[in-house]
């Protein structure tokens, strides 16, 4: 998904409705707007198995989440859900 900061607002409400079982995305703005989306994201039991920079722009990040209930179909393993527990700094 790459919906050039739009991500923001209709992801969200998407996966409340909708569980998919992997979630490959590109963000767009600040830090702390993606930390806050993130952790939105880890609420709704998906965990974060892949993260890169875009070397394109320093305000751009892609990220890969699997939802729990999915890891054994795709054989993924555990280490440490952390998403849930970080709390964002503003400064």
């Amino acid at each position: 998904m790459d919906i050039e900061g739009a991500e923001h607002t209709s992801l969200i409400p998407f996966l409340q409705k909708f569980k998919v079982c992997q979630i490959f995305l590109e963000l767009h703005g600040k830090p702390i707007a993606h930390v806050t989306l993130l952790q939105q994201i880890a609420q709704l039991n998906y965990a974060l198995f892949s993260y890169e920079v875009n070397g394109n722009s320093l305000t751009a990040c892609e990220y890969s989440f699997i939802h729990l209930d999915c890891m054994e179909r795709y054989g993924a393993t555990m280490w440490k859900l952390y998403l849930k527990y970080v709390t964002p700094s503003t400064s």
